[in-house]
């Protein structure tokens, strides 16, 4: 949203705000981009901004409709038959692997998840720690995630893939 709309917005409804002093420190990635990348744009394109928030909002419901997919394939199918799961589209099957293992405590990365389709395609065994200390596990087409309770006391994070 641009700034000109927040501070109308504010005025609008008497409400007071604060700039945060690292707003104009352009060491901070989303500082250069504002200042720096944006105008930029604008030079180039003056409707570049409304292009992308077009392009948001599309991702934002083509994100929405596979996430639905994967939640009924979650409900319809054994989730953790990878065998199954690797016939149910990348798209998809990402999806269901990255809810499984949120739901067991996990916050896989794109390269876990990646990893784990790679072997479901395969028919292969694979054995991962994602961040969080859950345990991926896909033997003889089963998918399982398990907390490892040998990081119960670390506070570091490793990850085997």
């Amino acid at each position: 949203m641009p700034k000109d709309e927040i501070l109308s917005f504010c005025a609008a409804r008497g409400l007071e705000y604060v700039t945060d002093s690292t707003n104009y420190d352009v060491a901070y990635s989303r500082n250069r981009i504002r200042s720096k990348v944006i105008p930029e744009l604008k030079t180039i394109n003056a409707s570049a901004i409304g292009a992308f928030s077009r392009f948001t909002s599309s991702l934002t419901r083509d994100c929405d409709y596979l996430d639905s997919l994967a939640e009924e394939y979650i409900a319809s199918h054994d989730p953790a038959d990878s065998r199954s799961l690797a016939g149910a589209g990348a798209a998809v099957a990402s999806r269901v692997i990255t809810i499984l293992a949120r739901r067991a405590g996990a916050r896989p990365e794109k390269r876990h998840v990646d990893a784990i389709l790679a072997a479901a395609a395969a028919d292969a065994d694979i054995s991962l720690t994602l961040p969080g200390s859950v345990i991926a596990s896909l033997r003889k087409g089963k998918l399982v995630f398990r907390f490892d309770e040998r990081k119960k006391h670390n506070i570091g994070e490793s990850s085997d893939v």
